[in-house]
């Protein structure tokens, strides 16, 4: 691998390289050429996903060549840099280190030092989560943290990842062919043909989402589909779940729907939900927070609340940290609310498109 050429890209914080296949002892380099494909291929779709929010860079001469022009269509021809945040797909928090799956990598932010890095994957990343006390990444292949680097663990799980839930002695994987368990004696399918959006559990078992085939209630020896009579297509497509307070927590694309083990609420921008679109519950505490494309609300005293200075960001992921909350974007990165202060905790990426172009020859 070249990683002179990595080096290149001029990003604002520690780049770490992702080693596959192999354990921490020992590494062997067979596919530096795929590994850079594969990193620039990921490296596009970020700046694809961000170029409107993008500031680009123009140089008085245009020296891009067609080659990357081709890779990024979406950038003028004239365009020498773009500088973006990583679109946060999915975080968890362990102590004081924070994990966030992007597009591009792992992103680690240490909160006590303020320090971070990015463990580059080569491939899209879409959730993380901890369990029984290792670090574990989804992407097209499992994969767990090995010091600064993401080894896979060939899991032989069909489809790309979409979430992950620790329960119990089992790690739950949801990907776009089916559910999983991942347990020391291996791993086991649950159901297939199903894209599997969205997981949580309560005590009688596991509550699954799916992506254009409903809401389901697995109990260890069943998998039972859940609807309500009066529209049975309105949990078809489900983009959120979570459990607490012995209330079931949905989001879909158009509402956010409360179950507390007889009846649904369904709410509605009309009931102060900042848009239908509901993209990631947080039910640890006792407000429940929800995230949306056009920003975050608090349920509370059966009430919807706009958080101040979330009200319009466009989220992904929230996550409750004491009473800070942390929130995945798909275009400020990173960010954190303390009070009145809202931070963000990933420095922007400045993609130099003449070192793609290195890189891609």
């Amino acid at each position: 691998m070249k990683t002179r050429n990595l080096t290149q890209l001029t990003f604002g914080l520690t780049i770490m390289i992702m080693l596959g296949l192999v354990g921490c002892a020992e590494v062997e380099n067979t596919d530096a050429n795929g590994f850079v494909a594969r990193v620039v291929d990921s490296i596009s779709e970020v700046v694809a996903e961000h170029v409107e929010g993008a500031i680009i860079y123009t140089p008085e001469q245009d020296e891009t060549t067609p080659e990357i022009i081709d890779i990024i269509e979406a950038i003028p021809a004239v365009a020498e840099s773009v500088v973006t945040y990583p679109y946060v797909e999915d975080i968890v928090i362990d102590q004081s280190f924070v994990y966030a799956a992007t597009p591009i990598g792992l992103a680690v932010v240490n909160l006590a030092d303020k320090s971070e890095q990015m463990i580059l994957s080569g491939e899209p990343l879409s959730a993380v989560v901890m369990h029984l006390g290792k670090l574990y990444i989804g992407g097209n292949d499992l994969y767990e943290q090995c010091g600064d680097s993401l080894i896979s663990l060939e899991s032989g799980m069909i489809g790309s990842i979409n979430v992950m839930l620790s329960h119990g002695a089992e790690l739950i994987v949801g990907t776009t062919f089916g559910l999983y368990t991942v347990t020391d004696a291996g791993t086991n399918l649950i159901v297939d043909q199903f894209d599997i959006s969205a997981l949580t559990a309560d005590q009688d078992g596991l509550w699954v989402g799916t992506n254009g085939n409903g809401l389901f209630h697995y109990d260890g020896d069943e998998f039972v589909q859940r609807w309500l009579a009066r529209d049975k297509a309105l949990f078809d497509q489900v983009t959120s779940l979570a459990y607490n307070h012995n209330r079931l927590y949905l989001g879909t694309p158009d509402a956010f729907f409360i179950y507390n083990g007889g009846v649904w609420n369904e709410l509605t921008v009309e009931d102060g939900l900042p848009a239908g679109a509901v993209r990631s519950i947080d039910a640890s505490g006792w407000v429940v927070y929800v995230a949306t494309d056009n920003g975050i609300a608090g349920w509370h005293n059966e009430e919807l609340t706009p958080v101040d200075r979330l009200e319009t960001v466009e989220a992904e992921v929230v996550r409750r940290l004491g009473r800070k909350l942390l929130v995945g974007t798909k275009k400020e990165g990173l960010v954190l609310k303390s009070g009145p202060v809202v931070r963000s905790l990933l420095q922007p990426i400045q993609i130099d498109l003449g070192s793609l172009a290195t890189m891609a020859h």
